[in-house]
């Protein structure tokens, strides 16, 4: 899970910069947010398995 959390933190950073660069794309904008919502997904499934039982 670890290489998709870097490889879905890379995405985003990188539609981040796309959304910098040209703040009035919707499109971008929606790609970001959707990227970060999967980030925010994984991260929360990750935090959800390492906690001891």
């Amino acid at each position: 899970m670890s290489d998709r959390i870097d490889s879905t933190g890379q995405h985003v950073f990188e539609l981040f910069g796309a959304v910098a660069a040209a703040p009035d794309d919707q499109a971008a904008g929606a790609a970001a947010d959707a990227a970060l919502a999967e980030l925010d997904a994984l991260l929360r499934a990750a935090a959800i398995e390492s906690v001891p039982e």
